[in-house]
């Protein structure tokens, strides 16, 4: 399997954002080093959840601090963007890296992201499915000229065009079978979230896959998303446990627009109703020891899951801690 650090973004209220951004940098020169295959970083907007408001500018700042490493989105929030410019920035963001890019699209779920941008929320179905389109075949082909719905132009090339070809990998976020039957039908990777609730979402969804591959007998890359925490103390891995279940809190304010913003930074969140026990919890996640985290790794590689995309960098974890789960996860996934 294939290892993708993931950079969620969150700026703890007690640190700056400049200093968010440098551990960034850091991570990604660590993550190079311990031979992971790539980094992927977030986009959201207007709270501290996440300080990555463009995912592929902060993937070329890595490009520019890494040699081999690849770097991309995961995700792109694709209805809240002109696709022409989202194209651009690929192409550009691939010049620059030397032909690293990956790029994962998604559509968003945070209603106050959809508001402070001025895209209703009502509309992500359709813009997304449009603006995929028109991604997918500027990036490709020269002279695209499209009309629709949301988006006309008259025929147009990159300036300049990506140097992967005929485009970089492109990957969809899924949550349903019919993102899955989407993504397939576009020829798209996959990726997926393990979330905190046991794994039986993602069980389902990579049922799915298998079972709608068979048809034209090509199954595509699948990623998995997942915190990730590594040490020999079961209270540690507890507590790592209560950090995830923390940004899930933040997550789901933002989701069900119950949260409350004052300068950028979110509220803490209130206890919410059925949250799942820590033992869900570390069912869900690459959390606990060395012999444990071994075990949930090769269920996932048993589930046919090819890249794993691991957050370490979450709530409250310190530097060490996060540094040396880095380097433990990589010892277990690559004896």
């Amino acid at each position: 399997m294939k290892a993708y650090l993931f950079l969620l973004g969150h700026q703890p209220t007690e640190i700056d954002s400049r200093e968010v951004y440098e551990k960034f940098l850091d991570d990604g020169a660590l993550a190079e080093d311990l031979g992971f295959d790539g980094l992927w970083a977030a986009e959201h907007h207007f709270s501290n959840y996440s300080i990555i408001p463009n995912s592929l500018t902060l993937a070329t700042a890595l490009a520019q601090h890494t040699r081999r490493i690849r770097v991309g989105s995961a995700v792109v929030v694709l209805p809240l963007h002109n696709p022409v410019r989202v194209a651009e920035e690929i192409a550009m963001a691939d010049q620059l890296s030397d032909g690293r890019v990956d790029v994962m699209f998604g559509r968003g779920f945070e209603p106050y992201e959809f508001s402070g941008l001025g895209t209703p929320i009502e509309e992500s179905h359709t813009r997304f499915d449009e603006a995929l389109d028109i991604v997918s075949s500027v990036l490709r082909e020269p002279d695209v000229s499209h009309t629709g719905q949301h988006f006309s132009f008259p025929p147009i090339t990159l300036a300049p065009r990506p140097l992967q070809s005929p485009a970089p990998p492109l990957w969809l976020a899924c949550g349903s079978e019919q993102s899955v039957k989407n993504a397939l039908g576009r020829g798209m990777n996959i990726a997926l979230t393990a979330g905190i609730e046991g794994l039986s979402k993602a069980e389902q969804l990579i049922r799915a896959i298998d079972d709608q591959s068979k048809a034209s007998g090509e199954r595509p890359h699948v990623a998995v998303q997942c915190n990730t925490y590594i040490s020999a103390n079961d209270e540690a891995n507890n507590r790592a446990a209560m950090e995830t279940l923390y940004i899930n809190r933040l997550a789901s304010q933002l989701r069900t627009g119950t949260h409350t913003v004052r300068n950028g930074l979110l509220a803490e969140p209130p206890v919410g109703e059925g949250e799942p026990s820590v033992e869900t919890i570390l069912s869900s996640t690459l959390i606990g020891t060395e012999e444990q985290v071994a075990k949930k790794i090769a269920t996932f590689e048993s589930m046919g899951v090819t890249h794993l995309s691991v957050t370490f960098r979450f709530g409250r974890l310190s530097d060490e801690e996060v540094r040396a789960s880095m380097t433990a996860f990589m010892r277990l996934l690559r004896p």
